[in-house]
């Protein structure tokens, strides 16, 4: 599901264009599709294409029960087709979208009254997408039971309830990353490759050494066509944020503050900084903000500050100290207003929020990517 609402966080920035129907031109992917027995009239399909050519929401009208989309693309792509305009809230329901990933080709696409039942053929890449995620969804099961308890132990405040089942999920997403990267490395043809890797740098915060270079020996296998798509920019963006490590110095840096006063982050040695990457839009990073202020407050006495660095989007500076006032983040906040473009940002190479390093009073860089209670535990551990 989140990948499904990643695709609606950036459709206010694509256009609809009606398909123009023709023969299949060289690196192009036909869909054509056919909806029968439709109980509410459809007129039209939407397709969301998410590859390294088109980032584009298409439309198709339905006529006769047809549809036909297509999308110039090298690579393989990830689509998702919706029964209704994708800013509509019911079409994130299951039986009105339908995801698959495909490689340029003649792909059919049959479904019956929804999308609950539809069918893929023409795509060997989809055959290959299914098994793994056929493989995935038996570990995934298992998590929902787990997640629907860890709410009511957050509901009843039970933080050791919380911790336990926390580890149980932690422990379920690594066997479910091993398998990708087992999958990855069984198959290292396969068309799903990208995406798979993708998935699996999506599913840390940190990196061992052993799997940096695991990771970079599969992305170097991926070819010149596969690194430059969609899925390859994430991948590399990605592994560039390996050369912050742990055990190295942290880059040094200036950035003014709320007051557009300059500080220098090398006047916080002496001291175990916690340098959070965070934005008053970033939602993950808003919920994350409770712990912050806790393990502070926990802390502060003990030679522990925070240093926050904002990627909040020019001209936003209301919305980024009003949301350092609402959620009670009294520790240092600094920030360009450059968005992505944050200079501290890039020369740690962000690549998502929440992220974050801890750094030891002699400038060392001793953690990265600590959140929740593994963020209090790590800190009990050096400051008790």
């Amino acid at each position: 599901m989140n990948k499904l609402l990643l695709f609606l966080s950036i459709t206010p920035l694509l256009s609809f264009s009606q398909t123009i129907l023709g023969k299949r031109g060289k690196g192009e992917l036909i869909i054509n599709g056919s909806i029968a027995g439709k109980i509410d009239p459809v007129s039209y399909i939407y397709a969301f294409f998410l590859d390294g050519s088109k980032n584009g929401l298409d439309s198709s009208k339905v006529i006769n029960g047809k549809y036909k989309f297509r999308s110039q693309t090298g690579n393989t792509t990830l689509v998702t087709l919706y029964l209704k305009n994708p800013n509509d809230i019911d079409a994130l329901k299951g039986k009105n979208m339908f995801v698959f990933l495909t490689e340029p080709a003649i792909v059919r696409v049959s479904s019956m009254d929804s999308f609950s039942n539809a069918k893929v053929s023409g795509s060997k890449a989809n055959i290959e997408f299914n098994r793994l995620e056929i493989m995935r969804e038996s570990y995934s099961k298992q998590m929902h039971p787990l997640i629907k308890d860890y709410s009511l132990k957050e509901k009843d405040n039970d933080k050791q309830g919380m911790a336990l089942i926390q580890r149980d999920i932690d422990s379920i997403r690594a066997v479910i990353a091993n398998m990708y990267i087992q999958y990855m490395e069984s198959y290292p043809s396969s068309l799903v490759v990208p995406y798979a890797l993708s998935s699996y740098l999506n599913m840390h915060n940190f990196f061992s050494d052993n799997d940096v270079e695991v990771i970079k020996r599969i992305y170097s296998s991926l070819s010149p066509g596969e690194q430059a798509s969609y899925y390859g920019r994430k991948i590399e963006k990605k592994m560039g944020s390996f050369a912050i490590r742990v055990n190295m110095m942290a880059p040094p840096f200036s950035q003014s503050d709320t007051s557009g006063n300059l500080v220098s982050f090398d006047s916080f040695k002496g001291k175990y900084v916690l340098l959070d990457f965070w934005a008053s839009w970033c939602g993950p990073c808003r919920r994350e903000n409770p712990t912050l202020v806790k393990v502070h407050n926990k802390y502060r006495e003990k030679g522990f500050t925070i240093v926050s660095i904002s990627l909040d989007r020019p001209g936003d500076k209301i919305k980024w100290m009003t949301a350092i006032q609402k959620d009670k983040l009294t520790w240092t906040h600094l920030s360009d207003l450059k968005f992505w473009e944050n200079s501290v940002a890039k020369l740690y190479r962000i690549s998502e929020i929440p992220q974050n390093f801890l750094i030891d009073p002699s400038g060392k860089i001793i953690g990265k990517g600590l959140f929740g209670d593994g963020l209090e535990e790590e800190l009990e551990k050096i400051l008790k």
